[in-house]
């Protein structure tokens, strides 16, 4: 009994995939000249002569079909957002487990007394579109802006008033969501 039930979670887990696969596929099909005028969907454009459009749903499909190959794109710095956005929404846990690990190596670097530079940790934060490092925290960048205000003393001499400086939420809307997904949101 055990095994049937893991069995049918893992098809519901790939059924829930593919579709999320799907979806994100057709939100992003551009329709090209030649499928314009068959009134077709069937051709796929070829990998020569693309337009932008093209090019960009050919990134994405090759991302949703080899999506750990987005890490050899961040390796060689060809890495698109596009691709992310892709693997982050068809694939949501092995987007965070990319991340993690990354996350993860950052710290080992810093416990062998290795830095990496924050201009580097903040391109591959905005590259995986998550939060890489915890410099990159809301509350940590807060307290850092924080040090940096001076008001000087009043006209006695006095210090000013301490005020509380407020954690500034930053929201991510990545747009992954399809049309049916944000109609029941």
């Amino acid at each position: 009994m055990v095994r049937a039930s893991q069995q049918a979670k893992l098809a519901d887990e790939i059924y829930l995939t593919n579709l999320r696969a799907i979806q994100y596929l057709q939100y992003n099909m551009p329709i090209s000249p030649k499928v314009k005028q068959a009134g077709s969907i069937r051709e796929m454009p070829s990998k020569w002569g693309l337009d932008q459009k093209d090019w960009k749903f050919n990134k994405i499909f090759d991302a949703i079909s080899k999506p750990l190959a987005i890490l050899d794109n961040l390796e060689d710095g060809t890495i698109t957002s596009d691709e992310v956005r892709a693997v982050k929404y068809v694939y949501p846990e092995l987007h965070q487990e990319m991340v993690q690990g990354i996350s993860n190596g950052i710290m080992e670097m810093k416990a062998e007394g290795k830095y990496l530079p924050i201009d580097k940790i903040t391109q591959l934060g905005i590259a995986m579109d998550a939060p890489i490092d915890s410099t990159l925290e809301p509350e940590y960048i807060s307290a850092v802006q924080a040090s940096f205000s001076y008001m000087p003393p009043d006209a006695n001499g006095n210090p000013p008033p301490q005020q509380q400086v407020p954690i500034q939420q930053a929201t991510i809307d990545t747009g992954l969501l399809t049309p049916t997904q944000a109609i029941l949101v």
